[in-house]
């Protein structure tokens, strides 16, 4: 389709692409598919027609190309009232929350559908229902399916509270696992109702990852307490500068102090917004407990701390599984670095050692090196 000019675009914004819309609407078309353009239902008359596509009987969108423009898929939706079958692809949007795009398109679709949905990138196809109305019963249903053919990646940085609490309820009367990861990397301040769905989400899924940025509010605190430890291999905590470190740790330490068993995880990330701007370290000694507490296999701690801190933290570390371990300050010189050096010990299984702005000599090399230590400087 050719595109017009300038003039011919103003004059006829808002109907752009309504050939498209005219040749669906031919009644010898049974089936149909659309794959973009980004701006469909904006640049064309399909929300403001009153005209049905009722002969349609498939329908073939595309999100990824659509944008996920769930109002403009919804409306044509229910304007082809005698769909026999639908087909949804995510395409790329399956490695950048597509699993947001892909619950808000099921919801929408739930108490509509008496037809087959195809999730075409997912090798998802969900087989009809006359009687599911509810949506979370709906989205139970789709995590079931989800959960069996997907990633097992709750990306909640751009979810909504209505999706959000759609899952929660779903996720209330679904037996086993919902997720496997949780990504709660956003900075902006969230309401209870989000933090309560995503607390509730996070008790009942068997998580083994976790990346988390937390600021001044009790919220994140209170996903943290709601974490099943004994599944949870990897929590990536970043913090926004401030008093709340030491909010965030005394909440971890009250966690991991009254399990039973040690706590072991293969990963604990404890880092700022800014890669080289370090935390500073939270008062007492709530960072040596929670060390002290959890068995590692890499650990990597980018906190301001004085050599006497981190000789300190390097005693109560567990290195019966300790393979790396990453430290920061702000000037490792040679004399710290010899310090750290005898404060790791021998009998370990410790393979990499990585000192933030280190100065490393060939002889601390060698001498690390006779321990079986890689010694760097990252």
């Amino acid at each position: 389709m050719q595109q017009d000019g300038p003039t011919r675009d103003l004059s006829s914004r808002g109907q752009r692409y309504d050939a498209i819309l005219d040749i669906m609407q031919h009644p010898s078309i049974q089936s149909f598919t659309i794959r973009g353009p980004r701006d469909f239902s904006k640049q064309s008359s399909l929300l403001s027609r009153s005209e049905d596509f009722s002969h349609l009987l498939r329908l073939d969108v595309s999100l990824h190309e659509l944008k996920g423009d769930i109002p403009g898929v919804m409306h044509l939706i229910t304007k082809a009232s005698n769909l026999s079958d639908l087909a949804i692809g995510t395409g790329a949007l399956e490695k950048d929350n597509g699993s947001l795009y892909v619950l808000e398109a099921y919801n929408a679709i739930a108490e509509h559908r008496t037809y087959p949905i195809h999730f075409k990138d997912l090798n998802l196809v969900i087989p009809p229902s006359l009687r599911e109305s509810n949506q979370s019963k709906a989205t139970q249903e789709l995590l079931k399916f989800y959960c069996q053919n997907g990633s097992g990646m709750l990306d909640a940085d751009r979810l909504d509270e209505v999706v959000v609490d759609t899952l929660a309820k779903a996720i209330a009367t679904t037996n086993g696992s919902a997720f496997e990861a949780l990504d709660l990397r956003r900075d902006d301040q969230l309401g209870d109702v989000f933090i309560n769905n995503i607390s509730s989400i996070v008790s009942r899924s068997e998580l083994h990852e976790i990346w988390m940025c937390t600021r001044e509010d009790s919220g994140r605190v209170r996903i943290l307490e709601s974490i099943q430890w004994k599944h949870l291999r990897r929590l990536d905590i970043r913090l926004k500068r401030g008093t709340f470190e030491t909010r965030v740790m005394r909440a971890l330490v009250d966690v991991v102090t009254k399990m039973s068993e040690k706590v072991e995880l293969d990963q604990f990330w404890f880092w700022s917004e800014s890669w080289d701007t370090p935390l500073t370290l939270p008062e007492g000694d709530l960072l040596q407990t929670f060390v002290a507490s959890v068995s590692f296999k890499i650990l990597v701690l980018l906190v301001d701390m004085t050599l006497d801190q981190i000789l300190s933290l390097l005693k109560s570390t567990d290195f019966s599984r300790l393979e790396k371990l990453l430290l920061w300050a702000k000037d490792f010189d040679s004399v710290k670095v010899d310090a750290i050096i005898d404060g790791v010990g021998h009998a370990t299984k410790l393979s990499v050692l990585e000192l933030e702005h280190a100065h490393i000599t060939d002889e601390q090399r060698r001498r690390m090196k006779s321990k079986g230590i890689s010694l760097k400087n990252c």
